[in-house]
């Protein structure tokens, strides 16, 4: 004779919850000690109890249903499926005597589960896909006002490489005349001294005109000697300006 098993709580607490207003609670516990016996489980107003049984032959799980006045009987059988547990089959005791069998029926206060029809399934995954297109459409439009923002906040600068095309005529001039200052200086070889430190900022016509210096190949001290500052300024302003453009 094969071995009984107990119903663990979770299958025991979603019987329960199939048939209605019966107490979470148990009237008795079998002892974890003693021999596994039954549970026992009533309505509020003790109008009728549920007698869970131990589980038989590791398939099913028997309930005995009972009014207080003894006057309605059934027995269901609880299986085991793929989505838990399920009623399987049942057999009602009426007051004349007389027993009613059924089979797979379901408890009271449960509504039976109609499989959807192919229609139906399509229909679902159509609605979940509109829902999900719906909340892309929703993160995107999201993501664009972001964007836009974002653009407005941009300080109005130029690409380093179209500095060439925007130096104004007094700059391209100064830039003529440091170009020869240097040419000069090379040929003097002056330009190896240390340049005297400079410690006011470089205005942003300067920077350009530096930027446009460096872009002539001509090296950070080359430049620092002709607008008298250090090399680590220049190199410092280079930087700077490669990395986010010449503002206008």
């Amino acid at each position: 004779m094969s071995e009984k098993k107990y119903p663990t709580d979770k299958q025991i607490q979603k019987i329960l919850s199939c048939y209605g207003e019966y107490s979470e609670l148990p009237i008795y516990n079998p002892s974890d000690t003693g021999p596994i016996d039954t549970n026992i489980y009533e309505k509020e107003d003790k109008s009728g109890s549920i007698r869970i049984e131990p589980i038989e032959d590791d398939k099913n799980i028997p309930l005995s249903i009972l009014n207080s006045d003894k006057t309605v009987y059934r027995l269901d059988y609880w299986s085991f499926t793929l989505d838990g547990i399920d009623v399987y089959f049942s057999h009602t005791l009426n007051t004349d005597g007389s027993k009613e069998t059924n089979f797979k029926c379901l408890p009271e206060n449960k509504k039976p589960y109609k499989h959807p029809s192919k229609t139906q399934l399509l229909e679902r995954k159509i609605n979940q896909l509109n829902t999900e297109n719906h909340e892309k459409d929703i993160k995107i439009q999201q993501l664009e006002a972001r964007l836009a923002f974002y653009e407005q906040q941009k300080p109005n600068i130029i690409p380093a490489e179209t500095i060439k095309s925007t130096l104004s005529e007094s700059q391209k001039q100064s830039v003529e005349i440091l170009t020869k200052n240097i040419e000069q200086d090379r040929q003097d070889k002056i330009s190896k001294r240390k340049p005297a430190g400079r410690p006011n900022k470089l205005t942003e016509s300067e920077i350009q005109i530096i930027y446009e210096l460096n872009q002539k190949g001509y090296s950070l001290r080359e430049i620092a000697s002709q607008m008298n500052c250090s090399k680590s300024t220049v190199d410092n302003y280079l930087k700077k300006a490669k990395r986010r453009g010449i503002p206008e």
